[in-house]
């Protein structure tokens, strides 16, 4: 009789305990050369093996090799100790555990790999590479086919509170390359009120290039966003990008919005852009940051009066006039109002408040960029400038 090989000797032991109760094979090698992870029951003559695809059914005499969860790790272990601890090394050490079915080890070196891979660098492609490949793992199998709005809204779902930067990356890589997603990102981009959905769908539009409008968005978010981090995340990467000129153009109008908060907000995107051309647009508006301010509530010298009434009218009987009508006296009803309440007369101050705030927020703007006080006084701020040193705008 010919001897089994010990592959085979591995194989039919594992279907022997797989006989009795369900094991967790994380790799069954199959003789036509593919490669199955999951939850593995032996059913008869066949292997049920439970992947993140769904099920798939093998005869047990297809089954070349097997080898267990903890021989996995084991080697995966041992990979880690000869990769090193760089980028790259974590990159493919986070595919190998990909392809092993580790997927907390998987999470675990994509964390490592994210803030060590430069923008720009082969591991950082390499990065993005594998980050596109994870739908499988992030996304259930329902879900895969569907129409473009359901998969966008079904991918950001995966972002429940406390999700892992990984993970966050895996969902922005998937719908940035989501075909034809853009309207559905935008929609996302300014109505969810979850700000990590925001956030996600904001930095997928920045990697469209293809629709104008996905830029305009990303641009109103360093303003309108209601979340003052994700406003700043927003600035900072079109900074990092290399679009901070252009985007400081963009953004000047900002600078003379009918709101108050606005124009302050629009002075952090500014700062946060870190270009001369932010330093020209914040000095030119400075002079106008409080007259705007005044004159969008009507008002001269920050002050005004103005009143207001708090009012309670009740009808009551007053008294009767007799009419005489063939020999009849009729009641005739005399109504009077009682008014009672209060009557405020105010001065209004709240506009000197945000004429202050306005040319704060462009002082301290400009300190950021500058490492330099441009003062108090913005009708200074020209010849701050122009004694500024080339060197100090950044």
């Amino acid at each position: 009789m010919r001897s089994a090989s010990p592959h085979r000797l591995a194989a039919q032991v594992l279907l022997l305990a797989a006989a009795t109760a369900p094991v967790m094979a994380d790799e069954v090698r199959l003789r036509d050369g593919r490669v199955l992870v999951g939850t593995v029951q032996r059913m008869g003559a066949k292997l049920h093996v439970e992947t993140l695809d769904g099920r798939v059914v093998v005869p047990a005499d297809d089954v070349a090799a097997v080898r267990t969860e903890a021989e996995l790790r084991a080697e995966l272990e041992r990979l880690a100790q000869s990769a090193g601890n760089t980028a790259f090394g974590h990159v493919e050490l986070a595919r190998t555990a990909r392809d092993y079915g580790l997927l907390p080890e998987m999470w675990g070196h994509l964390e490592a790999a994210l803030p060590a891979a430069t923008t720009g660098t082969p591991a950082e492609r390499r990065l993005r590479q594998l980050l596109s490949e994870l739908e499988p793992v992030v996304l259930p199998a329902k879900w895969r086919n569907a129409r473009t709005e359901v998969r966008v809204r079904e991918l950001l779902l995966r972002l429940r509170p406390g999700a892992s930067p990984a993970l966050a990356a895996t969902v922005t890589e998937l719908l940035a390359r989501e075909p034809n997603a853009d309207a559905a990102l935008r929609d996302r981009a300014r109505e969810s009120s979850r700000t990590p959905h925001r956030a996600a769908a904001l930095r997928a539009l920045a990697r469209r290039d293809q629709d104008p409008s996905n830029r305009g968005c990303v641009l109103r978010s360093t303003v309108f966003d209601r979340d003052a981090n994700l406003r700043r995340a927003m600035a900072l990467h079109l900074r990092v990008t290399g679009n901070a000129d252009a985007a400081a153009h963009d953004l000047a109008p900002g600078l003379m919005l009918d709101h108050p908060v606005l124009r302050m907000r629009t002075a952090d995107a500014l700062a946060e852009l870190r270009t001369a051309a932010a330093v020209d647009l914040l000095v030119d508006a400075g002079p106008l940051a409080g007259k705007t301010a005044a004159a969008l509530a009507g008002v001269e010298d920050g002050a005004s009066r103005a009143h207001v009434a708090f009012l309670r009218q009740t009808s009551f009987v007053r008294d009767f006039d007799v009419e005489v009508a063939q020999a009849a006296f009729i009641a005739d009803p005399k109504i009077d109002v009682v008014q009672s309440g209060v009557v405020l007369d105010t001065t209004v101050h709240a506009i000197t408040k945000y004429r202050t705030d306005t040319v704060r927020a462009y002082r301290h703007a400009l300190r950021r960029l500058t490492g330099a006080d441009p003062g108090a006084n913005p009708a200074h701020w020209a010849a701050w400038r122009a004694e500024l040193p080339k060197t100090a705008r950044r």
